[in-house]
């Protein structure tokens, strides 16, 4: 279950982590996954996750909160600077239930097909029968069973869960399309080819989601407003009691400047470990810097009051450190955060007697 997102330990590139069929896991296998993801993003401080949430498919207008409340309890407590929840499912116009069949199920591979449709716990030998003709099929067998594999009374557990996963598919697309701008919040942005939202909220209903007195744990919805169309309509990483990385595209901001760095840097390995090596250093990230400040990426009225640089002995490092062969850098970067509440205030002022 694990060894797919374990396998990004090894590559540089990925940097958001998605699992869309993760809530078709049982809820033990799911939070086992989720914990995984967080905390080797954590390790890794390369990337972020973005979770689907168990019951967002189909909510209950009354019970949702319980799919909510289960699943700030299984993300943990490590790691939650480095994931994001979005909520409800989208239903999108990607792929519509008449487009399903066993043959691009799951890749069309039965043995993982059959644990789905067919528990071991539950068999039905109709079902083990359909199976057992797609496994040794006859000619024109594909038009027959595929109406009774899908559309049969015992089957609804594929025919609910694969349309779900479908949904889920659909969702993280445009979840990632959010995320494409790493120093802007990942908020704001419209969804197309989306027929409805599972589930509609109203204000009242999404604050609690938005900041959780208990956990803290943060859930971005997903609205559908008048005259705005649907919005991804929340920003928060799921740390909502950090005051440092309550923000998505702050912690994003900070992994890719963090990143950047320590590629450019790279180039000084095995130089003398000098003033003049620590100089270029300094000029290079400031450099850096600065045109990440120019692009609007950091805050501040001057190059002074956006980053600071300093490496150098007396400063960043003691006369062990240089005989240990390290060379420490210290960067303070100050991130932009979002307007995320807009406070207006109206006042009536009398005229004036003339």
């Amino acid at each position: 279950m694990t060894a797919g997102f374990a396998a990004l330990r090894y590559e540089q590139e990925p940097i958001l982590y998605l699992c869309p069929e993760a809530t078709l896991l049982t809820p033990e296998d799911n939070a086992a996954l989720m914990l995984g993801m967080l905390g080797q993003a954590a390790e890794m401080q390369t990337a972020i996750c973005l979770f689907d949430i168990t019951g967002g498919n189909a909510p209950d207008p009354v019970l949702y909160a319980q799919d909510i409340a289960a699943f700030r309890t299984n993300t943990g407590t490590h790691g939650l600077s480095y994931g994001a929840a979005h909520y409800p499912f989208l239903c999108t116009s990607v792929m519509q239930a008449t487009d399903i069949d066993y043959t691009n199920l799951f890749g069309g591979d039965i043995n993982r097909l059959e644990p789905v449709i067919n528990p071991a716990g539950r068999p039905d030998a109709a079902v083990t029968a359909i199976f057992n003709g797609i496994r040794n099929p006859e000619p024109q067998y594909t038009d027959e069973c595929q109406p009774a594999l899908f559309q049969d009374h015992q089957c609804r557990t594929c025919s609910s869960q694969y349309p779900a996963a479908k949904r889920s598919h659909g969702r993280t697309h445009y979840q990632h399309r959010s995320y494409e701008r790493s120093r802007q919040a990942p908020a704001n942005i419209s969804v197309t080819g989306v027929k409805d939202l599972t589930i509609c909220l109203s204000d009242s209903q999404q604050e609690p989601l938005h900041t959780d007195p208990v956990s803290g744990k943060s859930i971005n919805m997903i609205r559908n407003l008048n005259g705005r169309g649907m919005l991804v309509w929340g920003a928060r990483a799921l740390d909502g009691n950090s005051q440092d990385f309550l923000y998505i595209q702050v912690r994003r901001t900070l992994i890719f400047l963090e990143q950047s760095c320590k590629l450019a840097v790279r180039t000084f390995v095995f130089q003398p470990n000098t003033n003049a090596t620590w100089v270029a250093v300094k000029a290079m990230i400031s450099s850096f810097l600065t045109s990440i400040r120019k692009q609007g990426g950091l805050c501040g009225a001057s190059p002074e009051d956006a980053f600071s640089v300093d490496c150098g002995l007396g400063t960043t490092m003691t006369g062990e450190d240089i005989l240990d062969g390290y060379m420490n850098i210290s960067i303070q970067v100050a991130l932009i955060r979002p307007a995320e509440f807009i406070m207006l205030t109206f006042r009536q002022q009398m005229p004036a007697a003339n």
